[in-house]
């Protein structure tokens, strides 16, 4: 089956109630915020879209339309929404649209369904609107994950990037991972010539409203991007994907090819 057929967008209402209430729906759910000088702004969306066509093809599932747009960007976490083009959405917003889009998904047969992200922060926000749509419909037939691609990304994914170990992840915005991600999945969009250093900042134990200036590198990436390859990226991909359609095979008791 293609990519085409698996994007629920592309098929007709028929296709999609033929295959609605056996098939694993995804939902990649990302954001549009700044990503560095190199990677542009729909970088969390993008990866998220490409891991969820890759996870649903092992699955023969379905992909839904991306949420283009996430929770709050922090300095600490995604650079902070001092940069522009980083657009926000509160967190009650995003709540209420996933609650919205479980509901709907859940009325037309939906049973099985996977909030893949690829923004951190949207994490709790998208636990709750999946907790309250699931408490609200009370069917025990329904089934939900809401998971994030970092979290299965195996050591040996992470070796090529860092020879010298991996430091963790909470420099990881706009660095090496994501940047090699992108190499993998969407390189016409990576701005190579841009890829340098950054600025040293030590980012303060606390997250402060508004964001005082100074505590985010000016490049907008939290550790610098050298270092990422195509390859690593290639092979990065392919083990996460492994690992989704594992993960999310074993909760639903099904098989992954």
């Amino acid at each position: 089956m293609t990519e085409r057929a698996r994007r629920v967008s592309h098929l007709t209402w028929g296709e999609f109630q033929e295959r609605a209430s056996d098939a694993v729906v995804l939902l990649p759910v990302g954001a549009l915020e700044q990503h560095g000088l190199h990677l542009p702004l729909d970088t969390d969306t993008c990866i998220a879209v490409g891991l969820a066509d890759r996870v649903a093809a092992q699955l023969d599932g379905l992909v839904l339309p991306p949420l283009a747009y996430g929770a709050r960007s922090l300095p600490r976490s995604g650079g902070g929404d001092g940069f522009p083009g980083t657009t926000n959405l509160d967190g009650a917003t995003l709540i209420s649209l996933i609650r919205d889009v479980v509901r709907e998904q859940h009325r037309h047969g939906v049973r099985r369904f996977v909030a893949l992200l690829g923004h951190g922060e949207n994490d709790p926000f998208v636990i709750e609107g999946v907790h309250l749509a699931v408490r609200e419909i009370g069917d025990p037939d329904l089934h939900a994950l809401v998971i994030g691609w970092w979290h299965v990304v195996p050591a040996e994914a992470l070796a090529p990037l860092f020879p010298e170990g991996f430091p963790g992840w909470d420099l990881e915005h706009a660095a090496r991972i994501e940047t090699a991600l992108m190499l993998a999945l969407d390189p016409d969009r990576v701005r190579e010539d841009l890829i340098g250093p950054v600025d040293p900042v030590v980012a303060p134990p606390y997250t402060a409203v508004p964001s005082p200036p100074g505590m985010v590198p000016k490049q907008g990436s939290l550790a610098a991007p050298t270092g990422a390859t195509r390859a690593a990226g290639e092979a990065l991909v392919e083990l996460t994907v492994r690992g989704l359609a594992s993960t999310i095979a074993d909760r639903f008791g099904i098989s992954s090819s």
